[in-house]
């Protein structure tokens, strides 16, 4: 009954469906009701497949599987149920699960698949865990996610990164009441925001750039140091004005970004910030947002909707790596400017 629902549904988007089963006759009685549909032997089936739908019986998952040819150039979605018999029960138990005994049935596919499986791992997804392993692994998290929130920013990370920058602080009293308070990192105080605005008076820059700790410092300590220099030498490249004094912010958030944008009357602002505490990974995020409306009047103010800033995010070595990401933020730079646009409004590149 489940395959023959996956064939119905398949056939009304995909070119071609074939279809694999213990009973070739009644395969083939759907294939000819069906269109652009053939029968055929699993390992026929298999073998001229790129995407495998596999609901076999449970009872059957490990004769058929030692039929089939290597599978490591499919995909295999298990929609299969590993359950007893009289279906009242689990075949497999409870410390793992009917996908990881299909991935170990098919040699092929399961040393691909458990590679790729700890790569995901590795990369912060807690896919595939025993219980034990995934309870310390949720432990490992919340002790990150607690470290993060409560990091600080390197000065020695700064001075290799940013060598030139005016520091700024947010309304935020202490760091409980910037986590507490999300709308207190949103706006300088008003001595910083003199500051920030004296900084620039009469020499606006096309190109700005802030830095925030967000709300994981950790992640501008590990990652800042591989990603503002060559971003900064690919603006530049690109002949505009890009500001070589940078904004420094303590429990900064990203509407924090536009209000120094507006400070400093700058065209477009880069606003490089460490986030998503929790994930097991320290990672940054940019910000790219574009100071001037449809009309070509400023914009920048804390309360511009979201959607008008373009976010570069991952940028991490088992996410996007930093070089992969300045490149990526000066060719988005590149467009804005062309285009005078950013955020949901920025077209595609062709």
């Amino acid at each position: 009954m489940m395959g023959r629902a996956f064939v119905e549904l398949l056939t009304r988007n995909a070119p071609e469906v074939r279809i694999g089963s213990r009973d070739l006759a009644r395969a083939e009685d759907v294939a000819r009701a069906t269109p652009n549909a053939w029968a055929g032997r699993y390992s026929d089936v298999a073998a001229a497949s790129d995407v495998l739908f596999w609901a076999v019986a449970w009872d059957y998952a490990e004769s058929t599987l030692k039929t089939l040819p290597d599978l490591r150039r499919a995909v295999l979605v298990d929609c299969s149920n590993p359950e007893t018999p009289d279906g009242r029960g689990l075949a497999v138990g409870l410390d793992t699960s009917g996908a990881e005994t299909i991935a170990t049935l098919a040699p092929m596919l399961g040393m691909d698949g458990r590679r790729e499986l700890r790569r995901l791992q590795d990369r912060g997804f807690d896919l595939g865990l025993p219980p034990a392993e995934s309870a310390a692994r949720l432990q490992t998290i919340y002790a990150h996610a607690r470290q993060a929130l409560y990091s600080s920013i390197d000065e020695g990370v700064i001075r290799d990164a940013s060598p030139r920058n005016v520091r700024a602080t947010t309304a935020a009293a202490s760091r409980d009441d910037y986590l507490a308070h999300p709308a207190a990192g949103e706006r300088l105080r008003e001595q910083d925001a003199a500051a920030v605005a004296a900084q620039y008076r009469g020499r606006s820059p096309h190109v700005l750039i802030a830095v925030s700790d967000g709300l994981n410092a950790d992640a501008i300590n590990e990652q800042l140091r591989a990603l503002l220099p060559p971003v900064r030498s690919m603006l530049s490249a690109q002949d505009r004005l890009v500001s070589d004094v940078d904004v420094v912010v303590q429990n900064g958030r990203v509407r924090a970004g536009y209000e120094i944008g507006g400070l400093a009357s700058a065209d477009v602002l880069v606003h490089i910030i460490g986030e998503r505490p929790g994930t097991g990974i320290n990672t940054l995020s940019a910000y790219l947002t574009y100071g001037h409306d449809a009309v070509g009047q400023w914009r920048w103010s804390r309360d511009l909707d979201h959607s008008a800033t373009t976010a570069i995010c991952g940028i991490h070595p088992k996410g996007k790596p930093p070089e992969h990401a300045a490149r990526d933020i000066a060719q988005t730079v590149a467009r804005i400017f062309d285009q005078k646009k950013s955020g949901v409004a920025l077209k595609e590149a062709n």
